[in-house]
């Protein structure tokens, strides 16, 4: 049988190994990545950001907030 690659990919049996190729490399991807580190979260927001503002402001205007 002599099949070409559009209609391997196409039938039902060459959709499913499609799928499960991808599934596979998605896998291998998640394990990869799986000891990469997040950012470290910090407490403090830059002194000229909008939060640091908005904080500065609550501060003078106890309660504002509610």
């Amino acid at each position: 049988m002599n099949h070409s690659l559009s209609s391997l990919l196409t039938s039902r049996r060459g959709a499913w190994a499609v799928l499960a190729i991808a599934l596979v490399l998605m896998v291998a991807l998640f394990g990869l990545l799986r000891g990469a580190d997040a950012p470290a979260r910090s407490t403090h927001a830059p002194v000229d950001s909008e939060s640091a503002r908005v904080s500065a402001l609550l501060e003078q205007f106890p309660d504002a907030d509610r």
